[in-house]
């Protein structure tokens, strides 16, 4: 499976409601780690605080605030959410000036009461999605988002902090992977795609990150094409 999104609370999050400029790669292999930043989820943007006026509202009739909205003055700062009625708020979301615009969004999947996805926007719009995929508090995975399709993903599958593999997507579909197989921070391996469905292989022989040698893959053993990969749902452009 090569995209990795949301695997908990989907249909949750859709009642929630919520990208950037096109991303142009200069040669045919996705270079490393551009999109990539800290992977430690340990530091939380405060929602409450003491100075900031709270209204809450206790949804299941248990005693305890399952929706709160945090207010400066009359402006909106953000709100929490607690979907499985424990007590603990599993989605924090924090606006714009305006009080309606969502900026960025902190979600619980497991419900342990820590970070497992940042959800990032721009004008309302989501630009960016950093995942802890295996629950360890470290995100392993990071996607940029354009008018709700995918463009680009780097993933860090050996969990040490940083992306071995580098994908990049027109569309949404799939276009070049590359994996960075020795862990040096440049890719030896490549793998490219045609709507969605792998058409050739190549590999770096002199250690530049570039590929050197291609190998085309025939229909007959390329399989099922990839399905596009979505941020949310693509919004047209006025």
């Amino acid at each position: 499976m090569r995209f990795v999104g949301p695997v908990a609370l989907a249909s949750a999050l859709a009642v929630l409601g919520a990208g950037c400029g096109a991303r142009q790669n200069k040669g045919d292999e996705p270079g490393p780690g551009q999109i990539a930043t800290e992977p430690d989820l340990g530091q939380r943007e405060p929602c409450v605080t003491p100075s900031r006026r709270r209204e809450e509202v206790d949804v299941n009739g248990d005693g305890r605030a399952n929706l709160r909205h945090v207010y400066e003055w009359e402006r909106r700062v953000c709100s929490e959410f607690d979907l499985d009625f424990d007590g603990r708020m599993d989605i924090t979301r924090f606006y714009e000036d305006d009080g309606e615009t969502p900026r960025r969004e902190e979600l619980d999947y497991d419900f342990d009461g820590r970070i497992d996805e940042v959800i990032l926007y721009e004008g309302g719009r989501l630009v960016k999605r950093e995942l802890d995929t295996n629950f360890d508090h470290r995100v392993d995975t990071w996607i940029l988002c354009e008018r709700g399709y995918v463009v680009r993903v780097e993933r860090d599958r050996r969990m040490r902090g940083r992306p071995d593999v580098f994908e990049d997507y027109v569309e949404g579909f799939l276009s070049v992977a590359a994996y960075d197989d020795d862990l040096d921070g440049k890719p030896e391996r490549f793998e490219y795609f045609e709507e969605g469905r792998i058409v050739a292989t190549g590999v770096d022989t002199d250690g530049d990150g570039e590929a050197d040698e291609r190998t085309r893959v025939s229909i007959e053993s390329a399989g099922p094409a990839l399905e596009r990969a979505l941020c949310e749902a693509p919004k047209e452009e006025s």
